[in-house]
């Protein structure tokens, strides 16, 4: 393989990926969006040596284009090629399947019951 050649199509590449990171604990969420990438991650806690070496790793491994590797290492303003974003809330926790049917659930058997006592005062009331 010739270098500088990147055999990956950037077609490959996943739209939305979640890393975890350990010492420092940190939560990553990768986005590849129409040829940009966008990096969110939960805390601000990464140096800038740990920062190229998370760059350098998510193209190696295929979760941003390819160009990314080495992009750090000939342009010292490469990173602005990248956007960085800090948001604790990026990894709010969603709502399952299952806590979505039992809310539907709950407010289904509320409502019925409230019908029902509804039904009931207006039989009492019409009965006498």
């Amino acid at each position: 393989m010739k270098k500088g050649i990147d055999l990956r199509a950037d077609g490959a590449l996943p739209r939305q990926s979640t890393l975890a990171i350990h010492h420092p604990d940190n939560v990553v969420v990768v986005e590849n969006i129409s040829g940009r990438v966008v990096i969110r991650a939960t805390q601000n806690n990464l140096s800038m040596r740990r920062t190229l070496y998370l760059i350098r790793y998510l193209a190696a491994e295929g979760y941003i284009p390819g160009r990314f590797e080495r992009i750090c290492e000939r342009r010292p303003n490469g990173l602005s090629a990248i956007k960085w974003i800090i948001d604790p809330s990026c990894l709010k926790p969603r709502v399952t399947p299952r806590q979505q049917t039992n809310r539907f659930m709950a407010r289904l058997i509320i409502g019925a019951v409230v019908l029902w006592l509804a039904l009931m005062k207006l039989a009492f009331l019409l009965g006498r």
